[in-house]
């Protein structure tokens, strides 16, 4: 004769499988895809592989955050990291707006010493960036009387070096910083904004024409 039995326990009920989407974060996916759309860009510029310009990148980068912002709001779901991101673009596209930082030329400490006396153009990203000039070579019958030398530094130090004033008795500076210092034969001025002018009239050659500027950083002209 069986024994009886007491009732069965009842089976818990199944947990319903969560589809893909349910877990989706649209908020997390455009995080990942805008610091790794940002990396790569970075790399490809101080790689000098491409030229490229943060004042178009850094606003699209900002479009793309605030439309995953309005669909993960519209969602229900978190975008916190997504507001944060949004901060940073917002605070650096102000910098590179006011302050004209240019990011181009990219990183590190350089040296120019160019030979002929002649237009220039020099750039850097972020570093320092010294233009000696005390070595250049100068013929009065082929050579300018001047030449335009323009050198800009992002974030850094820009440092110019000029011969002895038996060399060169004359020199033209346009030197500024968005925010900084400006030293220009041992006269210094600092803050936001400072700059420096030359008001001489060169009336013999060779006159270099010094076109200068950092936006975050140290310009400096002296003599050696």
């Amino acid at each position: 004769m069986s024994e009886p039995t007491g009732p069965r326990p009842p089976i818990p009920p199944q947990r319903p499988r969560r589809s893909v989407w349910d877990t989706f974060n649209p908020a997390r996916l455009v995080f990942g895809l805008v610091l790794a759309a940002f990396g790569v860009i970075w790399l490809l510029d101080v790689s000098d592989v491409v030229d490229v310009d943060l004042d178009v990148v850094l606003p699209i980068g900002l479009i793309v955050v605030g439309v995953a912002l309005l669909v993960s709001g519209t969602s229900g779901r978190s975008g916190g990291g997504l507001f944060g991101l949004g901060v940073v673009l917002i605070v650096i596209l102000v910098l590179t707006t006011l302050v004209r930082v240019p990011f181009t030329g990219g990183v590190g400490d350089r040296t120019e010493r160019p030979a002929r006396f002649a237009d220039r153009t020099y750039e850097l990203g972020v570093g320092k960036l010294t233009v000696d000039l005390t070595a250049f070579a100068f013929d009065a019958e082929t050579d300018p009387l001047s030449a335009a030398i323009e050198a800009n530094v992002g974030i850094g130090q820009l440092v110019v070096l000029l011969p002895a004033r038996s060399e060169v008795p004359c020199v033209s500076v346009d030197a500024h910083a968005g925010i900084g210092e400006v030293v220009v034969f041992g006269e210094s001025r600092g803050g936001l904004g400072p700059d420096y002018q030359t008001r001489d009239v060169c009336t013999g050659p060779p006159v270099p024409e010094l076109e200068l500027s950092t936006g975050i950083g140290q310009v400096e002209v002296r003599r050696v």
